[in-house]
């Protein structure tokens, strides 16, 4: 997924995962957001730590940023980060955001659909099948500017139509890396 991910989407993924090691760094600054979460009544008290072995990791980092976005914005405000500040006040920005933590979300779901004891040749290839159908239809959806189906993103006001744009363009090359790492198979003669 990351190879797919372009310039555009890296440097949102690469400053999430700054944002969170920058907070979860020092206990200090994960102690003071803690409180700015306790106070703002919000659902988490923390963040989620990257890892580059687990490959859930990126998912859910990004979706537990997105969850405390607000919450971000307060802090990196209180401690003058201006950088990651500005960030969190970009519109684009945010939505480019939004969508990563949803096509992630979508994608830990494949991956662990795709796991376990009773899972075979067969179903595997169906689950990759409909994905990429999935995909197929997101895209023609893009082109008639309906978004429901990221569901982060379409919560976005002020998206432009360059980010709609980006995100066509980078599900057309994800399905081409989907094709390229899972051919065709035939499994008639497996049925």
């Amino acid at each position: 997924m990351t190879k797919t991910l372009g310039s555009e989407f890296n440097s949102v993924l690469s400053n999430s995962v700054r944002m969170v090691n920058y907070i979860k760094g020092k206990p200090l600054k994960s102690r003071i957001f803690a409180e700015i979460c306790e106070s703002m009544d919000a659902d988490f008290t923390n963040l989620l730590y990257h890892t580059e072995v687990r490959w859930l990791s990126r998912g859910k980092v990004l979706l537990r940023l997105y969850e405390l976005k607000e919450e971000l914005l307060l802090f990196f405000m209180e401690e003058e980060n201006n950088e990651f500040t500005c960030y969190l006040e970009d519109h684009d920005w945010i939505s480019k955001f939004a969508y990563l933590a949803d096509i992630f979300q979508y994608l830990n779901q494949v991956n662990s659909s795709l796991q376990g004891p009773s899972e075979n040749i067969l179903t595997s290839t169906d689950k990759i099948s409909a994905f990429q159908e999935k995909m197929s239809v997101w895209c023609a959806n893009l082109d008639k500017e309906n978004t429901t189906m990221f569901p982060l993103f379409t919560g976005q006001e002020n998206s432009s139509p360059t980010v709609l744009k980006i995100i066509r363009s980078h599900l057309q090359t994800l399905q081409m890396s989907m094709k390229h790492y899972f051919p065709d198979l035939n499994v008639e003669h497996y049925d």
